[in-house]
């Protein structure tokens, strides 16, 4: 029985110092699944639309990667649309995985930002008295069943101009729909 406790005590020793080294190293460095944890759990939901198995929280944010991540109340990492286009307002929807997302990257680094920016100062575009918005529609761990799905969902929100789907290749993988608890 001597043992026993001892063996336990060890065990739980282990996990405790183990526990306390993860934290620690995780406060001085970005764990990819650890963050990846906390995107699931902070900023998606599971989604009430059957054709979806999860969507990201409308209005939420938090600290991943070493970068803030703000959702807007459609739940993309935008700046909020406007329910009616402005005159010479031009819309493009970009729909894609966590590279739409721009994961790990600020906001005004995501490429959908960065094509927004080009866009608007751009002098003949100026010269159109156009202005663009890019929706971005990024969401992690997701493929395109989902990224279509989704983008049917908020077609009609969005109203967008042009969509545009960011593919990579995993988005070809299959996504298991969690059964629902009764």
């Amino acid at each position: 029985m001597n043992n026993f406790f001892k063996f336990l005590f060890l065990s739980l020793y282990i996990v405790f110092i183990g526990e306390i080294g993860i934290r620690t190293i995780s406060h001085f460095t970005n764990i990819y699944e650890i963050e990846m944890l906390n995107y699931a759990k902070k900023l998606k939901r599971s989604s009430e639309n059957p054709n979806l198995s999860h969507e990201h929280i409308p209005n939420s944010q938090s600290q991943l990667m070493g970068v803030n991540i703000v959702l807007n109340s459609l739940g993309h990492r935008n700046n909020e649309l406007q329910n009616e286009k402005a005159n010479g307002e031009y819309r493009i929807h970009i729909i894609g995985s966590s590279i739409t997302l721009g994961w790990g990257i600020e906001t005004e680094k995501t490429f959908t930002s960065v094509l927004e920016k080009k866009l608007n100062t751009n002098e003949k575009i100026k010269k159109e008295k156009k202005s663009y918005v890019v929706v971005n529609g990024g969401i992690g761990n997701t493929n395109t069943t989902h990224h279509v799905e989704l983008f049917k969902a908020q077609y009609n929100l969005i109203n967008p101009d042009t969509v545009i789907l960011q593919y990579f290749i995993n988005d070809a993988e299959i996504i298991k729909k969690k059964k629902k608890k009764k």
